[in-house]
């Protein structure tokens, strides 16, 4: 197979390579760390988290399977995504996990919107944005991943 000729792009390539690798492991545990909190009690805020956490699962095992094209640009293939929902009525002592988790997707949503905003006019002007800029807002991209796991755990204080 043949390396890319443009080398910043295979340094690029590299770097999502490295950053994206400990997500899906880690997006992981969290959707099974939610799962079993879930299990305590039925809750339906944890379900609904778990379908965000998934797709974050999604998308990193998209830029881990996406980022070796940058490197051979002959591969190229995306995966799938199946999503589920189910409604059941929490209570008042699991209040306190809601407005934790609420906090903690308020943050992800406000700082995915962000980097979104960003990366979409890094990518789609180029004009305005080099390679290394777009590089940069993939990687900012990318790191959000770390956000939800790690605001997991210290808004649930290690609970799972």
């Amino acid at each position: 197979m043949e390396l890319n000729p443009d080398s910043e792009e295979i340094w690029f390539g590299i770097v999502y390579f490295v950053l994206s690798a400990p997500q899906v492991p880690l997006t992981l545990l969290v959707i099974i760390s939610v799962y079993r909190k879930n299990q305590e009690g039925s809750n339906l805020t944890y379900k609904l988290v778990n379908v965000i956490n998934f797709t974050q699962f999604v998308q990193s095992t998209g830029h881990l399977l996406t980022a070796p094209i940058l490197i051979w640009p002959a591969l190229q293939k995306m995966p799938p995504v199946v999503l589920q929902k189910k409604r059941k009525i929490t209570s008042a002592p699991k209040r306190r996990d809601e407005i934790a988790i609420a906090s903690q997707y308020t943050f992800i949503t406000v700082y995915a919107t962000i980097t979104l905003a960003f990366w979409n006019l890094s990518n789609y002007r180029p004009d305005n944005a080099s390679k290394s800029v777009r590089a940069i807002m993939n990687i900012c991209w990318q790191v959000g991943i770390y956000i939800n796991p790690i605001l997991l755990l210290i808004l649930n204080r290690l609970n799972f």
